[in-house]
């Protein structure tokens, strides 16, 4: 918000910077800029939210008691993700986890590719490239389209090593 005030229509380098940064870090000059306290409190109402979330992921204090161990001190308490990175990182940074799937071809000949190479005759890092993302708003409940996922999959593995 300050540095759009500040900013001029043109900006001439080197020669405009230098009064662009003092100005917008000056906060003597907040005053000139209407709105700016309902941004700041705003700012710091948001800032306080994601303390709280990230504290949940820091790494306690060590303790010097020759009981304790790196490995303990290293525990976090993460109830509410599972353990997993992807959940933490997600849940700190206020986005939703997303779902990747390798993308393959399911037909009464096997299973390809989408550019019709059969898995039997590729690599498993070629396999594994045809890895898409799902869009987040079309998986959510996300833990929902996991266990539809598996149960799809576990049924064409079976429908497979059957024939």
């Amino acid at each position: 918000m300050k540095t759009d005030y500040f900013l001029k229509e043109t900006i001439e380098e080197p020669k405009d910077v230098s009064n662009l940064v003092q100005a917008v870090y000056d906060d003597q000059l907040d005053p000139q800029i209407k709105g700016i306290e309902k941004a700041k409190a705003k700012f710091e109402q948001n800032l306080a939210k994601e303390k709280v979330k990230a504290r949940a992921f820091q790494i306690a204090d060590p303790k010097s008691d020759a009981h304790h161990t790196l490995y303990k001190w290293l525990n976090r308490s993460t109830s509410d993700v599972s353990g997993s990175d992807q959940k933490a990182a997600a849940a700190v940074r206020d986005i939703k986890e997303s779902l990747e799937v390798i993308l393959l071809q399911h037909t009464n000949n096997g299973i390809f590719l989408l550019d019709g190479r059969s898995i039997e005759d590729c690599q498993s890092r070629e396999v594994a490239e045809q890895l898409i993302r799902l869009p987040s708003g079309r998986t959510q409940p996300i833990n929902t389209y996991i266990e539809l996922l598996e149960k799809f999959t576990a049924k064409k593995i079976s429908g497979v090593a059957t024939r």
